[in-house]
This record gives C-alpha cells, sequence and structure tokens, in this order.
C-alpha cells in the first residue's frame, strides 16, 4: 500500500514482482493519494507503468468515498 516504486523505477518493481509471481499471477497495488485530486493523475501514471514494468492492467478499483484506489497488475 501506498509504496512508490510501481511508478517511480517500473522495471525495478516489475522485475522483483516476477521474481515473487508464479506464471500468471496477479499483484493488487493499493493506494490512497492525500488529495481526492491526486487519484486520476497516480491512475494514469499506474496504467502506463504496468506497461513499462512488463505486466497488463487489470481492473481498476476505486473507493467512492475517499480518494483510495487499486490497480490490478496480470503477469
Amino acid at each position: 500500500m501506498n509504496v512508490n516504486l510501481p511508478w517511480t523505477a517500473p522495471a525495478v518493481a516489475g522485475a522483483a514482482l516476477r521474481a515473487l509471481l508464479a506464471p500468471r499471477g496477479r499483484v493488487l497495488l493499493g493506494f490512497e493519494p492525500p488529495t481526492p485530486s491526486g487519484r486520476d493523475p497516480l491512475l494514469t501514471r499506474l496504467t502506463r507503468a504496468a506497461d513499462e514494468a512488463g505486466f497488463t492492467l487489470g481492473a481498476v478499483h476505486r473507493d467512492r468515498e475517499s480518494s483510495a484506489f487499486a490497480v490490478e497488475w496480470l503477469r
């Protein structure tokens, strides 16, 4: 939760996650930006980062009552 490596160094994060995941595995990355306006820019960065990390973007889960969200990266 709230770790910046997936968008600041996607290749490094991707390599570490692939080492931990089984083939066809998935990881759920959760974030809660400090303000609601921070959610969409961060979501955009994480969407782009999935490809750079060697993953496919799966589902995006948004909390309706806060700025929290999670993205699913598929191996």
